[in-house]
């Protein structure tokens, strides 16, 4: 008899994250910290140079978690912030905060910054990185201080989850068919599909939210965390595999709208 698979076994290492530190230390324990949220592929870089090198390659990079200092490239802290800000979201991380430096960082696109401290939130940075990859992956193009029609449309997803485009479009004020259209003639994509994954990664990152939590307060084993609505769950999982490759190339390949 086959063993039943983990709850969203099929979003494994979907969500691609490069994170970049000179100290080994660091970078083993933020593998460890969010080995327990199986949507991540992580990989590594010891320096600002090889982190370049990756950043180059045309492979999607949902995510950087980037050391601030680290190994400056002609004397810029904010190079690879500088030249990748529109492929990856960068998460910064720095051993010193200073208002300046948040600043700048800010400017130059960076979508959030933590200061690496005894008073480290593990779970409002996992947090944080969870809701900074859903919205790479569903608008690659996402700004928020852009007041176009997709960005209005991805804002209005995140602050109102609706249940359907149609409720969508009226949190919006638009017909379903101008709101279809707007991801359309923008990226190519689906609106029912976009509603869809935006509602599967919310589910499956709030449950992987849970795991670390209880792993962080050691009250919980990962089988004691269940999954609600089970059976929103199965239709969820069902509707995925019917539609696996457009789902899946989208994530993969959507990342790259702006640059193709």
């Amino acid at each position: 008899m086959l063993a039943e698979m983990p709850p969203f076994y099929f979003l494994d290492n979907l969500i691609k994250l490069l994170c970049v530190d000179d100290n080994p230390d660091l970078l083993k324990m933020l593998k460890d910290m969010l080995a327990p949220i199986r949507l991540y592929d992580m990989s590594f870089a010891a320096g600002a140079r090889r982190a370049d090198e990756i950043l180059e390659m045309p492979d999607c990079r949902h995510l950087c978690l980037f050391d601030l200092g680290l190994d400056d490239m002609q004397g810029d802290q904010f190079y690879l912030l500088r030249k990748y800000h529109k492929k990856s979201n960068f998460i910064i991380l720095t051993g010193a905060q200073s208002a300046t430096t948040g600043f700048c960082a800010h400017e130059l696109g960076a979508v959030d910054l933590f200061e690496k401290s005894a008073q480290f939130d593990y779970l409002y940075f996992a947090k944080s990185l969870n809701r900074h990859a859903m919205y790479k992956i569903l608008n690659p193009t996402f700004n928020k201080r852009n007041l176009d029609s997709l960005t209005v449309a991805t804002k209005t997803l995140f602050e109102k989850s609706p249940s359907s485009v149609t409720q969508w479009a009226m949190e919006i004020g638009i017909t379903d068919r101008e709101l279809r259209h707007i991801w359309k003639k923008n990226l190519g994509a689906n609106a029912k599909i976009i509603l869809f994954i935006y509602q599967l990664f919310k589910n499956a990152c709030a449950h992987y939210e849970k795991l670390l939590e209880a792993k962080l307060r050691d009250l919980e084993s990962e089988e004691d965390v269940q999954i609600l609505k089970k059976d929103g769950y199965k239709k969820q999982e069902e509707y995925f595999h019917m539609h696996k490759s457009t789902i899946t190339d989208y994530i993969e390949f959507g990342n790259l709208a702006a640059f193709m």
